[in-house]
Order: structure tokens, then sequence, then C-alpha cells
């Protein structure tokens, strides 16, 4: 068999890139309240739109409660809201996961700042969870697709949206309250914090798996 040239293999390569899951990371501080929440709410939504087979989802903390599960409060909600907490241990946030990451979407401006001091090359690919559901929703226009999309083409897409996102940053602006972008930290406080946070999580996670099943012409 011919050896395959430069060109063939860079192209063989692109293929892959956009062929492999798209992996989102989520951050806290814990990894025991919010960024388990969001990561649980998101896998159950993009299961629901069919795209669970095309993103891969996963949380960590920027100072985890290693082993340790999801409080109740925070347990009972995400099995409210649909989701599985059960099998969740919290573990550290590392290097390698920032790098394997897709995106990494933190749950409060803090820990995008842990994340981008951790590995600085992630800036591009790392915001607030609320952060991104704005971009989405400012931009909206602007990213949805001309046609249908290949399933197997879905990956690179979402790699292309979270460029566009990036590059959207300049235009959309921060918020008049920076602290609207943070998802509020609930960990030994209130039944009403909880309910706060989880409200929080729910309507960013919604919007975002919206945007998701739009780009990728998935059908619930």
């Amino acid at each position: 068999m011919a050896e395959l040239s430069l060109r063939d293999r860079a192209k063989a390569r692109a293929r892959k890139a956009n062929s492999e899951p798209f992996v989102i990371l989520f951050v806290c501080t814990g990894n025991i309240c919010r960024s388990p929440l969001a990561e649980q709410l998101f896998a159950a939504g993009i299961d629901t739109v069919g795209l669970s087979e095309r993103i891969r989802v996963h949380s960590a903390g920027t100072s985890a409660l290693t082993g340790q599960g999801m409080p109740a409060q925070a347990a009972a909600l995400s099995t409210a809201l649909g989701a599985h907490p059960e099998h969740h241990q919290a573990r550290d946030i590392s290097p390698e996961m920032v790098q394997d990451a897709d995106i990494v979407l933190a749950l409060a401006r803090e820990h995008r700042g842990a994340v981008v001091q951790m590995v600085p090359r992630a800036a591009s690919r790392t915001f607030t969870l609320i952060e991104f559901a704005r971009l989405l929703q400012a931009a909206s226009l602007d990213f949805r697709m001309d046609s249908e999309p290949q399933p197997d083409a879905l990956p690179g897409l979402l790699r292309d949206l979270v460029e566009r996102a990036s590059r959207f940053r300049g235009v959309v602006g921060s918020p008049a309250d920076p602290e609207s972008d943070d998802v509020l930290d609930p960990y030994r406080r209130s039944q009403q914090s909880y309910d706060l946070s989880a409200q929080q999580i729910t309507q960013a996670t919604k919007v975002i798996v919206a945007a998701l099943e739009q780009i990728g012409g998935a059908r619930a």
C-alpha cells in the first residue's frame, strides 16, 4: 500500500479531529454542588435531544473535596430536574483535563481564572457557564446553520462554535454587573441558595443545549 502524502495525512488528522466527541468540562470549587449539577443537567439535556453520542461531559473542582458525593440538597435538586447524581465523586482538576476539553465552562469567574492560570492557552475556550449562554443568545442568528449537518461533522461544528463565541466576546462586551456571570455557591447555605443556584444553572444549560441541538440538526 502506498504511503500517504503529507497532505493526505493532514486531511486524515483533520477528519479524526472533527469526528471525535466534543468534550465539555464543568469547573467549580469543591466539585460537589455547582459543577456536578451542571454536568448532570447537561448530560440529561443532550441525551433528550439526541446528541449524547457526539458530546462528552465531565466536571472537576479547583479545590475538590475528593471522593465526596453531592450534598443532599444538591442531589435532590438534580434528581428532581431529571438528572442522575448518585454516582458522582468529586475530583480535582488537572492540566490534562483542561487540555483535553474542547470547552471549559466555569461556574464563576474565579474558576475561569484558575483554569486559565493552569493552562494559559485555554483562555479562548474557557467561559463561565452563564457567559457562554449569554454569548449564544446574543449571537443566535450568527450561529445558525444553513443546512442540516451529518452526525460525524457535529464535533467539528461545535469546535467552530467555541471559536466564534470567543471572538464574539469583544462584540457583546461584559455585563454591567460582572457578578451576573457567576452562579451562586450554595454550599453550606440555605435551601433557598441551593434553589437559586440550580435555577441559574438550569437556565444557562437550557440555552446552550438548545443552541447545540440547532447546530446538530437533532430532533428530540
